[in-house]
């Protein structure tokens, strides 16, 4: 038979250091005000003292964010909830989350990284590379004339800041519009809607979907040109698309691995390329506002 031995415990010095965590909390004036103010006592916040202390930390946790991406709780914080003095700890989302998911529902569809919501175009100027600014500059113009239709199209190979452009942007215009709008990745969704093309049965699902991305009041498109990495792609249907929003000036921002050249070219070697593609580079040269991205984002000390 195994013999235990098990520690003593000193519960007048756990009680010791329970009342010297209460008064360290009582120090901190947004703390004791919220005491005051809910009628609590110093023994409903000792018998409650591990729920107020986490959630003590999360506030002060989140008064020196880091961003939603850092975020070690993923966007959420402990609340106190007080009824008849009863004291509950609760998990609720914070409020760069809540805007964040506010921003998200003015998306019909969204295929890109919500957490980079969390940045505005403001943001976006801590970046201390001279050849980011005119791009910035360009979509803050935007913002504030809407009736500026013309689109964007940013190129440079992968890290180089174009998605987290694009998202700063589409945070910044469409929260600060009327406007409702899609974004989607053309290395998933393109070749997609070539499969809804390919299948009869699927037909009057891609006319849909076709749709949607048409009429949108704005359109994001991002990693333009890897499409072609995920399978065999339809010549019409990025043509299609660009061509009617074009045409009926509806804006549409782009973001691409590849410079437009290649991009061209790649559709170029597709059924009926050489008059896609040339159509395309009369769309690109008329229709949108071209940037190219040569350095790695750092942002500024």
């Amino acid at each position: 038979m195994m013999n235990f031995d098990f520690i003593e415990i000193d519960e007048e010095k756990v009680k010791q250091i329970k009342v010297n965590k209460l008064e360290e909390l009582l120090k901190d004036k947004f703390f004791a005000d919220f005491c005051v103010q809910n009628h609590l006592t110093k023994q409903i916040i000792y018998d409650n003292l591990d729920a107020f202390i986490k959630a003590k930390n999360s506030l002060d946790k989140c008064k020196n964010c880091p961003g939603l991406e850092k975020c070690s709780s993923q966007g959420h914080v402990y609340d106190i909830d007080i009824k008849n003095e009863q004291v509950t700890l609760k998990t609720l989302l914070c409020d760069k989350c809540r805007e964040m998911n506010k921003i998200r529902n003015r998306f019909v569809s969204f295929d890109g990284n919500s957490l980079l919501f969390s940045y505005t175009l403001k943001d976006a100027l801590q970046f201390s590379q001279n050849e980011r600014m005119p791009i910035v500059k360009n979509m803050i113009e935007k913002v504030k004339c809407p009736d500026n239709k013309k689109g964007i199209v940013i190129t440079g190979k992968k890290g180089r800041g174009k998605t987290f452009l694009l998202h700063t942007f589409a945070r910044t215009l469409v929260f600060s519009s009327k406007y409702i709008a899609s974004y989607i990745n053309a290395d998933n969704f393109i070749p997609y809607l070539t499969y809804l093309e390919q299948t009869l049965s699927k037909r009057a699902i891609l006319e849909e979907e076709m749709n949607d991305l048409k009429t949108i009041d704005i359109l994001f498109i991002d990693n333009l040109g890897s499409e072609f990495d995920n399978g065999f792609i339809s010549s019409s249907i990025l043509l299609d698309l660009l061509k009617y929003r074009s045409e009926n000036n509806l804006p549409t921002y782009i973001a691409s691995d590849y410079d437009l050249q290649e991009v061209i070219n790649k559709y170029k070697n597709l059924k009926n390329g050489i008059q896609i593609a040339k159509e395309l580079k009369e769309i690109f040269s008329n229709n949108y506002d071209q940037f190219e991205l040569n350095t790695i984002a750092y942002p500024k000390d």
